[in-house]
């Protein structure tokens, strides 16, 4: 195949048989038909929508996975701030207040803690 075009071949017929310059032969006519251009044409343009819509999920993969870290991160820095302000003595409730959560949200990161 050429780099230019993976459609073309560059085939040394130097070293072929009868059978493979048959082969050429017929690969050549293939090549000619309009119809075998329009069929690669149209697979090329499928195997490129293929790879755009694997790349956007590649990226949405990523994106989702980096949400998931923020959104740990901002549940460890919840957990910790719920532990260090039940430390001081508040209750579930005054902490769920100052925190701006349910009661029961911050009865489950004191369990985590």
């Amino acid at each position: 195949r050429t780099a230019a075009d993976e459609h073309l071949l560059q085939i040394d017929e130097e070293g072929m048989g009868q059978d493979g310059r048959l082969l050429v032969n017929r690969l050549v006519m293939a090549a000619a038909s309009p119809k075998v251009r329009r069929d690669m044409q149209v697979e090329d343009e499928i195997l490129s929508e293929i790879e755009m819509r694997d790349t956007t999920i590649m990226m949405k993969d990523k994106e989702i996975e980096q949400k998931d870290q923020v959104i740990e991160q901002q549940k460890n820095i919840l957990r910790s701030t719920a532990a260090n302000l039940s430390s001081r003595g508040l209750s579930s409730r005054e902490i769920a207040t100052i925190l701006a959560v349910s009661e029961e949200t911050v009865s489950d990161l004191l369990k985590e803690t």
